[in-house]
């Protein structure tokens, strides 16, 4: 069946030597998976899919232990903020591929391939990096054109957190979800970056690890702003 190839697949590329990832158990990744040719998950309405993905993630939390700091499911790809303190991000994601391709397979009744491929994933050891990494992750929507502001987007931790919703259980910062520091928060959130920024964050989340370029640290590290509780 393809879900069980796609697992096999998925282990046999994290075994290869080409594909040298960081295993940690104190810092974050960004994860990411597109689509098959960048295709729509198929005829399931965005809702349908997000739901298929909620029971997975709570499977992760409570099944591999995964920390889940936020989640913005897009038409073709998704984006996950994680941390993983038992070390098995790999093993994790397997399963959740796996998983939500033979559901949506099952649903739409075809065979097809659901990922384009393995999933990228990004260590992120630097606080500073983490907040654009958020920032990233939630201004998605808002740089597709899909909604003016991030707390619009419907399919996102971010949306669902401030409805009053949980589909799945989230890591809680203080900075993001005390009242007091909200407003700030989603002001700062919506405030676009420049295409320095975007540039620095887009090749940073590329790498394995997310390092600024050494030859450009001097203008690199004052671009990239930080969130100030």
């Amino acid at each position: 069946m393809f879900g069980a190839d796609l697992c096999i697949g998925l282990m046999a590329e994290v075994q290869m030597p080409r594909a040298k990832h960081i295993v940690s158990t104190d810092f974050p990744y960004h994860v990411t998976a597109r689509c098959h040719n960048q295709n729509f998950f198929f005829e399931l309405e965005t809702e349908r899919v997000w739901q298929i993905m909620s029971e997975f993630l709570r499977e992760l939390t409570y099944d591999y232990g995964f920390i889940i700091h936020s989640f913005v499911l897009m038409g073709n790809h998704f984006h996950l903020l994680v941390s993983t303190p038992k070390g098995n991000l790999s093993e994790g994601m397997c399963y959740f591929m796996t998983a939500t391709s033979k559901r949506i397979n099952s649903l739409t009744q075809k065979k097809n391939q659901v990922y384009g491929s393995r999933f990228h994933r990004c260590l992120i050891s630097d606080s500073r990096y983490l907040h654009n990494v958020y920032k990233y992750v939630y201004r998605n929507p808002v740089e597709a054109g899909l909604c003016q502001r991030v707390e619009d987007y419907p399919f996102s931790t971010l949306f669902k957190k401030l409805k009053g919703f949980e589909d799945f259980p989230l890591y809680e910062n203080d900075f993001f979800y005390e009242e007091s520091s909200r407003n700030s928060y989603l002001t700062w959130l919506n405030k676009e970056p420049t295409e320095k920024q975007k540039e620095i964050i887009e090749w940073g989340l590329s790498r394995a690890e997310f390092k600024e370029k050494k030859i450009l640290r001097k203008w690199i590290a004052p671009e990239l702003e930080t969130f100030k509780i």
